[in-house]
């Protein structure tokens, strides 16, 4: 947003204050290619070889680690302690979606809507 920051941080070469910004981002960016294969098919590639070369020894003097392990629910659940969850008979209905469907009136979608709502709440 700054361009003046940006070129001030270009004159000091001083990246390694910011590997743990750049990591969190290039961990999302993966998380988000595993989750949406089908996106980011030319540009995904040529992250790879960014990180990559961010992980030489040249790159990882420069900036920083630039890599971390991918943040699943699992581990987050993990972190937190609140892997129960999983095994949760509410979760289910609670994170299910709910779509317009022409077999379904509208009651049975409010109905729908009611019980995830509810499930949510009580979990």
């Amino acid at each position: 947003h700054d361009a003046k920051a940006g070129q001030r941080l270009n004159e000091s070469r001083d990246y390694a204050r910011h590997a743990g910004t750049l990591a969190s981002m290039f961990e999302a960016l993966r998380r988000y290619k595993v989750t949406n294969p089908e996106k980011m098919r030319t540009s995904y590639g040529k992250l790879l070889f960014l990180l990559q070369d961010a992980n030489s020894s040249h790159g990882l003097a420069a900036f920083g680690p630039l890599l971390k392990p991918l943040e699943t629910v699992y581990t987050h659940l993990e972190r937190h302690g609140g892997l129960a969850l999983l095994g949760d008979e509410l979760l289910a209905v609670a994170t299910q979606c709910i779509a317009a469907d022409p077999e379904k009136n509208r009651s049975q979608i409010q109905a729908e809507i009611r019980a995830k709502e509810k499930n949510r709440s009580q979990i």
